[in-house]
This record gives C-alpha cells, sequence and structure tokens, in this order.
C-alpha cells in the first residue's frame, strides 16, 4: 500500500515540476477574424472565431490538429436600395501540421504551417435595386487550404499555459471572379491544457 502512495507521490512530484516535458496539450481559444482578398461577390465583415487545438509534443517540434470555426456577416459592394441579410455566415476550418518552438522557459514563440480542409458558407439575403428584388440562397464550398502562422505559448501554471497566435489562411477557388487565391486571417488567444 506504502508503495502505491510513494509511486503516486512521484507521479505527481514528476508532472509538476517537469510540465514542459509533457507529451499532449488541448487549447481552446476565440478571437477576431479578418476577410482578406476575395474573389466573391459579398463583401465580407470582420467577424469572431472559435476554436480548438490539440497538440503532440516530440520538442522542439509538435504537430497540432485543430478545428476553427469563424463567424461573419457581410454587405454588397455595389450599395443596393435595400439589403437584408437573412441567413449567417461562416468558415469552418481542420487543420493539420507541425509547429517549431524556440526555447523551453516561460515564453515560447513559435512557428506552424498546416493543410487541411476549409468549408464555406455565405448567408442568403435580399437586396432591392432600381426597384427590382434580388433573393439568393445559402452559398456553400468546400476547398483544400494551407496556413502560416506565428505565436507563443506563456507559462501560467503547472499544466496550463496562455497561447496567443495570428495566422493567414490561402486557398484556390473559381468562381463568378474567376480562378484566384483567397486568404483570410486571424488572431487568437486561449488557455492550454497540459498532460
Amino acid at each position: 500500500m506504502k508503495k502505491k502512495y510513494l509511486l503516486f507521490f512521484v507521479f505527481l512530484l514528476s508532472t509538476s515540476v517537469f510540465s514542459q516535458s509533457k507529451e499532449y496539450s488541448v487549447s481552446l481559444f476565440s478571437g477576431v477574424f479578418f476577410p482578406g482578398s476575395y474573389l466573391d461577390y459579398r463583401n465580407l465583415k470582420t467577424g469572431s472565431n472559435l476554436g480548438i487545438e490539440f497538440q503532440h509534443y516530440v520538442k522542439p517540434i509538435s504537430f497540432f490538429a485543430e478545428v476553427n470555426y469563424n463567424f461573419f456577416g457581410f454587405d454588397l459592394p455595389d450599395s443596393p436600395d435595400y439589403f437584408e441579410s437573412t441567413s449567417p455566415s461562416s468558415i469552418i476550418e481542420i487543420n493539420i501540421g507541425p509547429r517549431y518552438i524556440f526555447g523551453n522557459g516561460r515564453f515560447q514563440p513559435f512557428i506552424d504551417a498546416g493543410a487541411g480542409l476549409i468549408s464555406e458558407m455565405y448567408g442568403s439575403y435580399n437586396a432591392t435595386y432600381n426597384n427590382f428584388n434580388y433573393n439568393t440562397g445559402i452559398k456553400q464550398r468546400t476547398n483544400f487550404d494551407i496556413g502560416l502562422g506565428i505565436g507563443s505559448v506563456i507559462n501560467i501554471k503547472d499544466n496550463f499555459d496562455f497561447i496567443i497566435k495570428a495566422r493567414i489562411y490561402s486557398f484556390i477557388i473559381g468562381g463568378e471572379g474567376g480562378i484566384g487565391i483567397q486568404n483570410y486571417y486571424g488572431i487568437y488567444g486561449g488557455i492550454k491544457y497540459n498532460f
């Protein structure tokens, strides 16, 4: 019985003293979505983000998998007489990739690159131009994307860190505006739990 308590005590001591040796983490974060170069006929507005990320460490590299939900509004570029958005718009991203971590102290800056899928959903709307009513339904498409990011982890407590990151996402589309690259940006902050 005493051996079990001793082993349990050693385990607790090692996890709290050597927290940087933990192999996995889960992060919950939120942030701001910034539209970039969009070839669609809608003008996207700055929006919000919610996300979750899982990491596996093989220091100084980690491998991450993340799911982000970006939600935003839009308007039309040609100033209709009347405009009403009738459903929400969003971009859901699923990305995986490597992250290089600089240092092992309280502040740990990093760079990362990822690839994955994004699902865009542009909401429906009603508009009026010169007494002509125009209605459109929801528009959806799925694309492959790549993302590049920078950020930092700041140690708060043994198993908890604060994470802040900025990323750019790019994907190729073919649509009403032709074939090209669309970009969008995000700045995120959240809490990371190490285990």
